[in-house]
């Protein structure tokens, strides 16, 4: 069975991957921004962006069997729920004002990674997830308050990447646009744990917050950052660096939020 879900997911995958070179297509070619990357100087890129598009989705598909049991609906909803919301994750994190985001960068990149994501959910939808129906518990509500949390606490944890652990940005000549961004990204993390977050059902919070930080939203930020290692020249202390700590942001934002949460709930709704 194992075997059977392994090869359905693994074509689901390539398939997707497919999609995105068919989309890569239509972007308008510029001059890139970084030198070439080894693989692209040695002729060996698009095999190498096949394979790790591949692997980049399989890893997706993976989470989503994770994760499934906390989306509410048929199997297609889910899938396209799923999609969405990791959709909604790597199009925040692909208007990062940096100075390699061109404007057609900004139009094309966004809805083409964003597209293909919702396409891959509905694959997952169709032809992975469970048959079951799934009704999510009425007491689930999203919490703003959680969300602000996650947002000020990854607002405050970015602006330490930039002056404390020197990670490369353009706060300095873009303030505006780079913490606007930083709240955005936080907003929509924090949407996500609200839909993903007690993946875990464990009793302790904060293996709750790892699997939701380490595992559901750090496997999405880890191949997405890394993509770009295979078509350019780029700083990979840097890019791990962030990564990690972005990661790091995310776990405590989650567990603060959750731990302030269940307080509030003894304090003002028990019984």
């Amino acid at each position: 069975m194992r075997k059977k879900q392994f090869f359905k997911i693994l074509i689901v995958s390539f398939l997707a991957i497919m999609i995105r070179g068919m989309f890569q297509l239509i972007i308008p070619q510029e001059k890139s921004y970084f030198k070439p990357s080894i693989f692209v100087a040695s002729g060996v890129a698009l095999l190498v962006l096949i394979i790790y598009g591949t692997v980049l989705y399989m890893a997706l598909s993976y989470v989503f069997l994770l994760v499934e049991k906390e989306i509410s609906g048929s199997p297609i909803v889910r899938g396209l729920k799923y999609g969405g919301m990791f959709a909604l994750m790597w199009i925040a994190y692909l208007y990062e004002p940096l100075p390699n985001n061109s404007i057609i960068d900004m139009i094309y990149y966004p809805i083409i990674d964003g597209s293909v994501i919702v396409i891959l959910g509905f694959l997952l939808g169709k032809f992975i997830a469970k048959k079951e129906v799934y009704i999510k518990e009425s007491s689930r509500r999203i919490s703003v308050l959680n969300i602000i949390i996650i947002t000020l606490i990854f607002l405050v944890g970015r602006l330490a990447e930039y002056k404390v652990f020197n990670v490369f940005s353009q706060l300095d000549k873009r303030l505006g646009a780079t913490l606007i961004w930083v709240i955005a990204v936080g907003i929509v993390i924090g949407f996500i744990f609200e839909g993903l977050g007690k993946t875990a059902r464990s009793k302790s919070k904060i293996m709750n917050c790892i699997m939701f930080g380490g595992v559901i939203f750090g496997v999405n930020l880890f191949f997405f950052n890394f993509f770009i290692v295979v078509i350019a020249k780029v700083d990979i202390v840097d890019l791990l660096l962030r990564t990690i700590l972005d990661i790091v942001w995310v776990i405590i934002g989650a567990y603060v939020s959750s731990c302030l949460s269940e307080y509030l709930d003894k304090v003002y709704f028990k019984e």
